[in-house]
C-alpha cells in the first residue's frame, strides 16, 4: 500500500512539473549538452557532479524531451546547440559554448518572476508580451534587461563582462548593474555593455550585418537529432506548432505587413519564421558599426518598409 502511494505521489509530481508554464522542454539539439541540477554547497554523493562558479551541481546529459526546471543551468559545448520551447510557445535558442541559468520565484508578487542569467555564450529569445515570461529579467555579467515581450539576441563574451543585446522585434530596457538609468533599445539596434576602468558602460549602435549573421547562426540547428520515442516526438511536434503560433501572433502586433506575407506564403515553421525576421533586418543593416544617440532610436521603428515588398522573402 505504501509503495502504491509513493508511485501515485510520483506521478502527481511529474504531472505538476509538466503542467507548469515555466518548465522548458528541449525540442531540438545538435551535439552534446549538459543540464546542471540540484545546486549544493557540498559535493553530492553518487552520480556525476561538477563545481561550477563555486556551486556543486549534479550533471545530466541532455536529450530531446529533457525538462529545464527551476534553478537548472543548461550548458552547451563548442560544437552543440539547443532549442527550448515552453508550454505557451516562448522559445530560447542557445548557441555553441554557452551556459544560462533560469529561476522563477514568488518573492513579492503572486505570479512567479522569471530571471534568466546568461553566464557566457549566446541566447536568442522569443517571448510573448502577454505570456508567463512577461516582465522577465535577463542578466549578463554587468547588465540587467527588462523583457516585456520581444525577439532578441543576447551575447556574453566569456567572463570579461562585455555583452551585446540586439533587439529584433519590440523594445527592451537595459541598464548596467551599478546604474539607475534605463536605456530603451528598439528593433534594429544593439546595446553594447563594456567595462571601462572597472565601470560598465552602455553604447547604442545600429545592429550590423555581421551581428545578424551571428544571430542567425545561433538560431539555426542544421544537424538536429531525431526523437526516437513516439511520446517525445508527439510532445515536440505540439510544442513546435505552439512556437510557430506564438511568434506569428507577436509579429502580427508589431509588423502586420510581414505577418500577412507569412500567412499568404503559408510559412508555419518557427525556425523558418525566425530566419526571415533576421533576413528582413539584415537587408537594411549597416556593414560597419555606428554609434547613435538615444533620441534617434525610434526613427527606424518601421525601417523594414524601406525594403519590404508583400509576399517576397
Amino acid at each position: 500500500m505504501f509503495k502504491l502511494f509513493i508511485s501515485f505521489l510520483t506521478v502527481l509530481i511529474s504531472l505538476s512539473t509538466l503542467a507548469s508554464p515555466h518548465v522548458g522542454i528541449i525540442v531540438k539539439m545538435q551535439g552534446n549538452a549538459q543540464l546542471l541540477t540540484n545546486p549544493s554547497t557540498k559535493a553530492p554523493s553518487g552520480g556525476k557532479n561538477v563545481l561550477f562558479e563555486g556551486v556543486y551541481y549534479k550533471v545530466l546529459n541532455v536529450k530531446l524531451g529533457t525538462k529545464v526546471k527551476n534553478g537548472n543551468i543548461l550548458r552547451t559545448n563548442k560544437d552543440s546547440k539547443a532549442k527550448i520551447v515552453f508550454k505557451n510557445g516562448d522559445q530560447f535558442m542557445v548557441g555553441q559554448a554557452s551556459a544560462f541559468k533560469i529561476d522563477w520565484s514568488r518573492k513579492k508578487t503572486k505570479k512567479p518572476e522569471t530571471t534568466v542569467e546568461l553566464m557566457y555564450g549566446a541566447l536568442r529569445g522569443v517571448v510573448d508580451k502577454d505570456g508567463p515570461r512577461k516582465g522577465s529579467t535577463f542578466k549578463t555579467r554587468d547588465a540587467v534587461m527588462g523583457i516585456r515581450g520581444t525577439d532578441f539576441h543576447l551575447l556574453q563574451k566569456g567572463t570579461s563582462g562585455d555583452s551585446v543585446l540586439s533587439v529584433l522585434r519590440g523594445n527592451i530596457e537595459v541598464q548596467t548593474k551599478n546604474a539607475k538609468k534605463k536605456i530603451e533599445v528598439s528593433k534594429g539596434f544593439s546595446a553594447e555593455v563594456s567595462k571601462i576602468k572597472d565601470s560598465p558602460k552602455v553604447s547604442l549602435v545600429k545592429t550590423t550585418k555581421s551581428d545578424l549573421i551571428k544571430v542567425h547562426k545561433d538560431s539555426v540547428i542544421k544537424d538536429a537529432k531525431k526523437p526516437t520515442e513516439k511520446a517525445v516526438k508527439k510532445e515536440i511536434d505540439e510544442l513546435e506548432k505552439k512556437a510557430a503560433e506564438n511568434v506569428l501572433k507577436d509579429i502580427s502586433r508589431y509588423e502586420p505587413k510581414l505577418y500577412q506575407a507569412l500567412k499568404k506564403n503559408k510559412v508555419n515553421d518557427a525556425e523558418e519564421i525566425n530566419k526571415i525576421v533576421v533576413g528582413k533586418i539584415f537587408k537594411a543593416a549597416p556593414k560597419k558599426k555606428k554609434k547613435v544617440g538615444i533620441d534617434t532610436l525610434n526613427l527606424d521603428e518601421d525601417a523594414y518598409e524601406e525594403y519590404f515588398k508583400d509576399g517576397e522573402f
